[in-house]
């Protein structure tokens, strides 16, 4: 099969840990190694989107001294000026992505956008600074959750299994690991309904959706 039937678009170089390519979050200080780069290079040769969501900050700034214009984005995150939680990423990654004509993401987890307030609010506070930092069309919704209402108990049940997998991984996660706010059929609606108090419709439309689908359609050019 071709890339293009295979249908690989967005590709993550690290996680947590170090790896061939570079630093995961848990590791900040890890360098981008010289396989890395070659496979950031060969990612975009073949028009595959780089996420440097879960990337350490170095291993990220190497990255967008590589990338070229486009191709480039951080899914899912948050900023680490307003907590300093590893998996969220410095102002200067934040602006150069957007300088590259990237988007940031914003997601809901509740343990990675404050250290003990698990309502919306946190994460309207990220996504504020997100637009003030790298402007409106560069930010964008990037829950990284549920989609539909879940149970209480089966919303625990799940936690807890997940937290089973991660244990040993020290990346401050509890429960609710999602603001209740959004435990909704349709939490996308909520998140609307927020943003449409506090900024211009202009700009509710562009973080809902259509700055992820601008950098969709001039990220990948074959179909």
């Amino acid at each position: 099969k071709t890339l293009d039937e295979i249908g690989i678009r967005i590709v993550s170089p690290c996680y947590r840990t170090v790896n061939a390519f570079g630093g995961g979050f848990a590791f900040p200080n890890a360098r981008l190694t010289e396989k890395g780069r070659d496979f950031i290079l060969d990612a975009c040769r073949w028009s595959i989107a780089v996420d440097l969501s879960h990337c350490g900050h170095t291993t990220a700034r190497d990255i967008l001294t590589v990338i070229p214009e486009l191709g480039v984005l951080a899914s899912h995150g948050g900023c680490y000026s307003i907590y300093q939680n590893e998996r969220n990423l410095p102002d200067d990654v934040l602006k150069g992505i957007a300088d590259k004509g990237g988007i940031i993401g914003i997601y809901g987890l509740t343990f990675g956008l404050d250290a003990t307030d698990n309502s919306l609010r946190p994460f309207m506070n990220h996504l504020d600074y997100a637009l003030s930092l790298c402007g409106e069309d560069a930010v964008c919704i990037g829950t990284d959750g549920w989609h539909r209402a879940v149970p209480p108990a089966e919303w625990e049940k799940h936690y807890q299994w997940l937290a089973e997998k991660l244990k040993g991984e020290e990346i401050g996660a509890r429960f609710p690991d999602h603001p209740v706010e959004l435990n909704v059929e349709s939490p996308m609606s909520v998140i609307r309904e927020v943003l449409e108090k506090e900024y211009h419709p202009r700009v509710v439309d562009k973080i809902m959706g259509e700055n992820a689908r601008n950098f969709l359609k001039r990220s990948f050019p074959f179909r």
